[in-house]
């Protein structure tokens, strides 16, 4: 699955220095995720809100979210692969209440 252009700059925002630690894994808490929603387009919204849900109903692995992830222009990863699947989770959560 290849991520729209509107996902991959969604994703700007995810920098290292803004991370929050959550059980010894850095991960973007709810204010880094709710900071790249509020400077997002009411379109880029729309077109993440959708591809991640597609994403997750798709029933990929966790190593192919992680593929997924990479496309985007965050500069960070995971080292464990089924935190890709949290973060999408949560940046989904966020877009819903949005």
């Amino acid at each position: 699955m290849r991520a729209p252009e509107e996902f991959k700059d969604f994703c700007i925002p995810f920098d290292p220095g803004i991370f929050e630690q959550d059980k010894d894994v850095y991960l973007p808490g709810e204010d880094v995720i709710s900071f790249a929603v509020r400077q997002a387009s009411d379109r880029r919204k729309q077109i993440v809100k959708a591809f991640i849900e597609d994403l997750l109903a798709a029933k990929l692995s966790d190593r192919e979210l992680a593929e997924i992830w990479a496309q985007g222009h965050s500069r960070v990863g995971f080292v464990n692969v089924e935190d890709y699947r949290r973060v999408f989770e949560k940046i989904l959560a966020l877009l819903r209440r949005d």
